[in-house]
């Protein structure tokens, strides 16, 4: 964008060259005019002596008989050239005058082209720090987008990740729990369990209870984390995507006012483009015209010259009685020499004027087609911006509906999540309340001492625990419950322990 402004300037000094152009070759062209009118009206008199040459001529040529047969031929030779002078001096004046009358028109349109640009340069210099600094700030934030947006993705990914965890976790603790249930009712339903010590059920119950506690507290732990990924997730689609997609809107709208710019500089470069091609166009006409009429010019000086000499050989024959005619020779021979004196002054004169001004012209139309290429060149970066831009827009629209509809997944599941360890923690109430009971019990009953079960009803009760518990510990510690043995449980293996929990 800090290029697209540095065009946009060159564009503009581009066009102020062009219309300097214009301008001082509408100057030149006045100068021009000037040059033309001198001699017009020198070739205008030129144009009258002549006919008054053909005039006399032909009194002389009536009054010498047939002595003056032979000028019949220059006399009207010498009409043609005064009326080949007589009608391009009466063109060139035409053509003097029109331009005349169109210069302040054509002028003022050239000031006002040339006005415009300057205005628009000078609103982009008083604006340039302004704009460059927020173009800058939009570019920075256009080149984090993708960054911003990935991180965005990433967090949500873990976010998800962290519930998923989460939700597992449940799992474990329901099937903890329900394993806990069932150790419950097997001591309770347990064989011969009606004779079973209080204080061996509470046991039992306090290692279960233990293990249930530190589920407990793990399951506490990641509920916190859950909460705080909801309201990660709940911050990454109100807040930071919603920031990113102002920064998008922001930046596009720059560049779309920028392209506004570019767009109005071309409307008005197509008119002040017109406004110099009909300039340039109209002054190549007027050259054209002047430099046939030079060429005109130098034809007529020559033939004249050529009259001059036909005069003089044509008298000399004649003899004495021709010196009349020879007076008349001598003033077309002078009006050649003037004549091509001054055909030759307005060729030189002319031709460095048209070489400047072609100079101008040329120096116009290299501005302008400078102008159309940065012109181009602009809008082609404005619309490889924009589509980069509008890529990046969509990715940030797809990422923001993507991110609303995990945060309303997520928040579903972790609903299920709450209501489910709700439904544990009841569970959890009834064996603590329990626990409780039996740890009551204990207390009332520490003077008895442990019934003896007969020697059969062992045997049951082992098988029972035999064919019931996988786990080492569980057997010992339902051995312990049931008869009362005072022997430590063994300690657990590496894979073994009394309630897995990972």
């Amino acid at each position: 964008m800090r290029r697209n402004y540095s065009d946009c300037e060159r564009v503009l000094q581009l066009r102020l060259e062009a219309a300097g152009g214009v301008a001082e070759l509408l100057t030149r062209e006045q100068e021009l005019l000037e040059e033309l009118e001198r001699p017009s009206r020198a070739q205008q008199s030129t144009s009258r002596t002549a006919r008054i040459l053909a005039v006399m001529l032909r009194i002389e040529i009536a009054r010498l008989g047939r002595d003056g047969e032979g000028f019949t031929y220059m006399s009207g030779e010498l009409e043609q050239a005064s009326y080949r002078i007589s009608q391009g001096v009466d063109v060139l004046q035409e053509m003097i005058r029109a331009r005349h009358a169109s210069t302040p028109a054509r002028k003022l349109r050239v000031d006002e082209s040339r006005a415009q640009a300057r205005k628009n340069l000078a609103l982009i210099e008083s604006g340039r720090e302004l704009a460059l600094d927020r173009a800058d700030r939009a570019l920075n934030d256009f080149e984090r987008l993708p960054l911003s947006l990935d991180e965005c993705v990433q967090e949500a990914s873990t976010n998800i990740a962290r519930v998923t965890s989460a939700v597992q976790m449940q799992d474990l603790t329901r099937q903890q729990t329900e394993h806990v249930e069932a150790v419950l009712q097997a001591v309770m339903g347990a064989p011969g369990s009606s004779n079973l010590h209080p204080t061996h059920v509470a046991a039992v119950l306090r290692v279960q209870l233990e293990q249930m506690e530190n589920i407990r507290r793990t399951t506490s732990n990641w509920f916190e984390e859950i909460e705080q990924c909801v309201s990660s997730i709940l911050r990454l689609g109100d807040t930071e995507l919603l920031a990113i997609m102002e920064q998008i809107v922001c930046l596009q709208n720059s560049i779309e006012e920028q392209g506004l710019w570019v767009a109005k500089f071309e409307g008005e470069f197509e008119q002040h483009d017109r406004v110099n091609e009909e300039e340039l166009s109209e002054f190549e006409s007027m050259m054209s015209m002047v430099r046939g009429h030079l060429d005109q010019s130098q034809k007529t000086s020559e033939h004249l010259q050529l009259l001059n000499l036909n005069s003089m050989v044509a008298a000399h024959n004649v003899g004495s009685q021709a010196a009349s005619v020879l007076q008349i020779t001598n003033s077309i021979s002078r009006l050649a020499t003037d004549w091509r004196g001054l055909t030759l002054r307005s060729v030189q004169s002319m031709e460095h004027m048209i070489t400047a001004a072609t100079s101008r012209g040329d120096r116009a139309r290299e501005a302008s087609d400078s102008t159309r290429t940065a012109i181009a060149a602009m809008q082609q970066e404005s619309k490889s911006t924009l589509d980069a831009l509008r890529s990046v827009s969509e990715l940030g629209v797809r990422c923001q509906h993507e991110g609303q509809q995990s945060v309303l997944q997520m928040q579903g599941r972790v609903n299920q999540v709450n209501q489910s360890m709700r439904e544990l923690r009841n569970v959890l109430d009834g064996i603590v309340a329990a626990s409780e009971d039996i740890a009551h019990a204990v207390k009332l009953s520490e003077s008895r001492h442990p019934l003896q079960l007969p020697e059969s009803d062992r045997r049951e009760i082992e098988a029972y625990c035999e064919g019931s518990y996988t786990s080492e510990i569980e057997r010992h510690v339902m051995r312990a419950v049931l008869f009362g043995e005072d022997i430590p449980p063994p300690v657990p293996s590496a894979n073994e322990g009394a309630i897995e929990l990972f």
